[in-house]
């Protein structure tokens, strides 16, 4: 468990009490003690609007779900976060009966569907995956495998129903593998999908996250697959490494939504009516990492 800000109350210079901070918990079980580049960005956009507001932010980082549980108990208890950012929604999150329960205040990262209660900043996945698979589908490729997050993610689920039901439509059946968000599950993953027996070897690959993404480049490199001769890569959200290393990707300024959703819990705590709201649809940016199918 680490504590990026100190949960007690600060004092400014003035002598003046500074306003409790925001509340941030975070399950890194794949990489423990680690920010992935999205979450690093999302919070770098969160801490510059808090700081417009004199407000900061405590970030929690745990590998078990319920002690992200008793870390909101305790907040509630203690009466030191004025409100709480609740990212990576599961399916069937218990996190929301309970924040409610505690009548800690929150803003969702994620579909508005979840809630009534609390606002949401949310982004498109659906319309994201969408955009995705008609880019390849436009080069030609037909046999295109999705290296998936956690399957209990309600994004991945989101996006799982596009593609599945693109593949279908295509007449094509879908080869998708769930793993962490991390470097090593995507090489393992990758590895997989060519491995012997599998089946027909995938033509393009769609990875959920960055990180996965170049763990999947260095395991094709390994395995001397060539991209993007022999396989197209495109990952879900961008990041520098995916720029140095010429990933196509799904492009959006995830520190402006961080920004929207801390924007959407100050106004929440102020007592103004807030509502969800949308962030940027993300942009493909086309790099070197796709191209168009070669047949041999």
């Amino acid at each position: 468990m680490i504590s990026q800000r100190s949960a007690t109350e600060s004092t400014s210079r003035s002598g003046v009490p500074a306003p409790a901070p925001l509340g941030l918990v975070l399950l890194r079980s794949a990489q423990p003690g680690q920010l992935d580049p999205f979450h690093q960005d999302f919070i770098r956009g969160v801490e510059s609007k808090l700081a417009e507001a004199g407000r900061s932010l405590l970030v929690m980082l745990q590998a078990d779900p319920q002690k992200e549980l008793e870390t909101y108990r305790r907040w509630a208890e203690q009466g030191r976060i004025a409100g709480v950012l609740l990212m990576n929604l599961c399916l069937d999150d218990e996190r929301l009966p309970l924040l409610q329960e505690l009548g800690l205040p929150a803003v969702v990262i994620g579909d508005p569907q979840f809630s009534a209660v609390h606002p949401a900043a949310y982004t498109d996945d659906k319309a994201a995956m969408a955009q995705a698979l008609h880019f390849l589908k436009g080069l030609g490729h037909q046999n295109i495998a999705r290296i998936a997050g956690p399957v209990e993610l309600f994004h991945t689920a989101q996006r799982t129903e596009v593609y599945s039901q693109t593949m279908a439509a295509a007449g094509v059946l879908g080869l998708q593998r769930n793993g962490e968000y991390s470097h090593e599950s995507g090489k393992a993953l990758t590895a997989e999908l060519f491995a012997a027996g599998v089946g027909p070897r995938p033509s393009a690959i769609i990875y959920d996250d960055a990180v996965m993404a170049i763990g999947g480049l260095d395991m094709l490199g390994t395995l001397g697959v060539s991209v993007p001769e022999q396989v197209s890569v495109l990952a879900w959200d961008d990041s520098v490494q995916c720029q140095l290393a010429g990933v196509t990707a799904l492009s959006h300024d995830v520190a402006a939504y961080g920004a929207l959703a801390a924007e959407l819990l100050l106004g929440h705590l102020a007592g103004e009516p807030v509502g969800s709201r949308a962030t940027e649809a993300p942009t493909l940016v086309e790099r070197g990492s796709t191209g168009s199918v070669v047949n041999s």
